[in-house]
């Protein structure tokens, strides 16, 4: 089961002290702006702009707020690699980055 902490996202236990301090500082410095990065996202036309990519692309899929998004860029790819993790929250970076760090170099490699 996954728990939800509001804006600081959920943690998997991997998460540093100084990783979840950080990102609350950043939450609490943003103030008012804090919901503009997420509205943009929401509001970014991804049916209209991901066809036209025409370079590879890596897709990482963690099992966050983004998870149902995610799955439907598949069509939209021309040339696109997508690896799911469900075991992974939006910590991955922090949890994770061996994993990142392999699975990466092998999508630039090929």
């Amino acid at each position: 089961m996954r728990a939800s902490t509001g804006w600081i996202g959920s943690r998997l236990p991997g998460a540093s002290l100084a990783r979840l301090t950080a990102d609350l500082g950043s939450g609490l410095r943003a103030g008012d702006e804090a919901s503009w990065g997420p509205a943009a996202a929401a509001h970014y036309t991804a049916g209209e702009r991901l066809p036209l990519l025409r370079q590879p692309v890596l897709v990482l899929r963690p099992h966050d707020e983004f998870w149902d998004m995610t799955a439907r860029t598949e069509p939209l790819l021309r040339d696109a690699r997508r690896i799911d993790m469900p075991e992974c929250d939006g910590s991955l970076f922090d949890t994770r980055s061996g994993d990142l760090a392999r699975d990466v170099s092998a999508f630039l490699d090929r």
